[in-house]
């Protein structure tokens, strides 16, 4: 994902339910939100969220900051 300024993201190896490859994040912890992913993506397939900053870093299923479509 040539867009990501930091590198942070990447085409997952599964398929979703359309049978192609979706935008997962490697690190939510490092991702900043800058929200070039979600203005770059062709299929409006990416959404950001903000994490609860007790999760310790890690990303709830609910509140991830990326999403398959």
């Amino acid at each position: 994902m040539l867009f990501c300024p930091k590198g942070h993201l990447r085409m997952s190896e599964e398929l979703n339910s359309q049978g192609n490859p979706y935008a997962e994040i490697i690190d939510p912890a490092a991702c900043n939100a800058c929200g070039i992913c979600f203005r770059m993506c062709p299929d409006v397939a990416i959404e950001i969220s903000e994490q609860a900053e007790d999760s310790g870093g890690k990303e709830d299923a609910s509140d991830g900051q990326s999403s398959r479509k």
